[in-house]
């Protein structure tokens, strides 16, 4: 965020998190972690500076992936944004496709003003039959999400639906796991999702007919080993797991599903996704309806509980995404789009499950290009003459390096070094388009000189803005 950002933001009076005057003097507020851990030197999240004029000031965090990491506090204290190790970046995802007035807008709303760089996405199956997301993916990879995959399978016990069941023989359970294994390429393929993305297999409780937490049996775990099988032979998905990871006991000793489950498939254990609800709010977060904000209106990094020795987090071995959060009911959270404006996180969903994963791309759906890429940046700066003459105007154009998401396009913004060359402050680049086009304006009696013009996104903060010089002409 710049200097003329703080006005269209106007989350000073809408977080309650710092006033105006603070703000202007550059103090840093925030929460999460006081705990070290292996990190390159800090980064401060806030940086404000009085710029020469026509430069940006880069007021908002240093980029997407040096913020977005989860620590272990053991008490609260400052956040200064550090490269850390995992698990570090931070997703959602939640049962239906928002039903929202306008839910494509406010999707890319929450990508673009959130921490949030992936999307749980789930395939119509049998024990998920809803059809909110078949179709979208492209749409939802084009505003830059990264998608995780879900297959929700067959269950042990499944309670819900008597034709969703794993059956109890194993070798039946083998052909149910190569039949739906077919079927989740088959879903994948009709999504076109890139080649190498992961397809989690959801495993919810493993009960038995009575409803009781009983760990995986034999026939279970022939599912999901043939499930795995199947998708990995297809040569383009990869197979991977997601597990409720419930609580069990076998003489008196207390198991978990994921532990068992990880043990069960061995060498052919996939990369897995694990389920862990605290049951009380993660460190840092006030209730179950609220979740603290940095000073730019996001939803901060927060510290999760460390994991102990026991049995209980022996998942953290293994696991490379968790579910920390399950149903968290955001009453009265907000966070503020590109306009400024305030938008409700109940707009786009009633409950949320919180995700934080080692990779910024647990769906590997957006290989290569951390969520700070995925957004477009400006490539060039253009104007229709190399001079104009005082009290005209001239054209300028700003490029993009690829085409605005929809439905919401792209932000940028321009400055320029002199006073005598008046343009917006910003402009909207629509979606799909990959350029736009502003009036520039040399002020009466301007005498002759230059001034040079500056322009980038609102995300594109780290290299030099492109620029181009324009000669006023007395």
């Amino acid at each position: 965020m710049d200097n003329a950002q703080l006005s269209r933001r106007a989350l000073l009076a809408a977080t309650g998190t710092v006033t105006f005057a603070t703000f202007l003097a550059g103090r840093r507020t925030a929460v999460a972690s006081t705990r070290a851990m292996a990190a390159t030197a800090a980064v401060p999240l806030i940086a404000l500076t009085a710029p020469p004029a026509g430069r940006f000031t880069r007021v908002r965090c240093v980029d997407d992936d040096t913020r977005l990491y989860l620590t272990y506090p053991t008490a609260a204290g400052q956040l200064i944004g550090a490269k850390v190790a995992a698990p570090a970046f931070y997703g959602v995802d939640f049962i239906a496709y928002p039903d929202s007035q306008h839910p494509a807008k406010c999707l890319q709303d929450l990508f673009d003003n959130t921490p949030f760089g992936f999307l749980g996405f789930y395939f119509k199956t049998t024990g998920h039959p809803g059809n909110s997301w078949t179709g979208k993916s492209a749409a939802l990879r084009e505003q830059g999400w990264d998608l995780v995959p879900i297959y929700v399978g067959r269950q042990q016990h499944w309670t819900h639906q008597s034709d969703n069941q794993i059956s109890d023989k194993p070798a039946t359970a083998t052909t149910q796991g190569k039949a739906d294994g077919k079927n989740a390429v088959a879903l994948a393929d009709t999504e076109n999702l890139p080649t190498g993305s992961r397809l989690y297999l959801d495993i919810e409780a493993t009960t038995d007919a009575a409803g009781h937490n009983v760990g995986p049996s034999a026939a279970t775990i022939a599912y999901i080993k043939a499930w795995l099988t199947g998708v990995n032979a297809s040569g383009k998905y990869k197979a991977a797991l997601y597990d409720a990871n419930s609580a069990y006991k076998v003489s008196g000793k207390e198991h978990r599903e994921a532990v068992d489950i990880e043990a069960d498939l061995g060498a052919s254990a996939p990369p897995t996704w694990v389920a862990w609800d605290p049951t009380a709010a993660p460190a840092g977060v006030a209730g179950a309806g609220t979740w603290p904000q940095d000073t730019n209106g996001d939803t901060l990094a927060i510290g999760v509980q460390a994991y102990s020795t026991t049995i209980k987090w022996e998942f953290a071995k293994f696991a490379e995404l968790w579910q920390f959060k399950l149903d968290w009911k955001p009453t009265g959270v907000t966070f503020l789009t590109d306009t400024g404006a305030p938008r409700k996180l109940t707009d786009i969903a009633k409950g949320f499950d919180l995700d934080a994963a080692k990779a910024y791309d647990p769906g590997n759906t957006a290989p290569g290009k951390p969520k700070a890429k995925r957004r477009p940046s400006v490539t060039a700066v253009t104007t229709a003459a190399a001079s104009v003459k005082a009290g005209k105007t001239v054209k300028v154009t700003v490029k993009l390096d690829r085409a605005a998401p929809a439905p919401n396009g792209a932000v940028v913004l321009l400055r320029s070094s002199s006073a005598r060359l008046i343009l917006p402050s910003s402009a909207r680049v629509a979606a799909q388009a990959t350029n736009v086009t502003v009036t520039a304006t040399a002020a009466v009696g301007s005498p002759a000189g230059s001034a040079t013009v500056r322009a980038r996104t609102l995300y594109q903060l780290s290299g030099q803005p492109p620029q181009v010089t324009l000669q006023i002409i007395a």
